[in-house]
């Protein structure tokens, strides 16, 4: 029946997902299977100040893969390699703008984190956006984590 079939294929994405190589096979999976997640939970980044991203990584649990880019063609890079589960961008970068990523991340959840006033047209492509001045630790802690949390998949009956 329909939910053999369905618990089939559960146990069959279990395999790939704990699979201990990073290879295309995971890697399709976890980006065509929203909610389906191996390990920590990924982040990525996106951020020219270098202290920045350090303090950004301090605020998130500790088990969590918080992995810096401080370019856009970093972020590129690492969109390209592997999956995350968000994204933390800054508008502003040395080589461009950060909103030109958007392109890039998918179904990935974005949150905007910038000096810069961010546009009403990235506002309505992104799950949060939070101004530096403005914004307190907690709050960017707290739009992150609960973005985060509710990525989760469902706890099993």
């Amino acid at each position: 029946d329909d939910d053999d079939r369905f618990q089939s294929l559960l146990r069959f994405l279990d395999v790939i997902v704990a699979a201990p190589e990073e290879g295309p096979l995971r890697s399709a999976v976890s980006r065509a299977v929203p909610g389906l997640r191996s390990g920590p939970t990924r982040i990525l980044h996106v951020e020219d100040d270098a202290d920045l991203r350090r303090i950004v990584a301090r605020l998130l649990p500790e088990s969590w893969d918080v992995v810096g880019a401080g370019t856009l063609r970093e972020a590129r890079a690492a969109l390209a390699a592997s999956p995350f589960d968000l994204v933390v961008l800054d508008l502003g970068l040395p080589d461009g703008r950060g909103g030109d990523l958007l392109d890039l991340t998918g179904t990935t959840p974005v949150v905007v984190f910038s000096g810069l006033e961010i546009p009403p047209d990235v506002q309505g492509r992104v799950s949060a956006a939070l101004v530096k001045s403005r914004a307190s630790e907690a709050e960017l802690r707290d739009a992150i984590v609960s973005k985060a949390n509710s990525l989760l998949p469902p706890e099993p009956r």
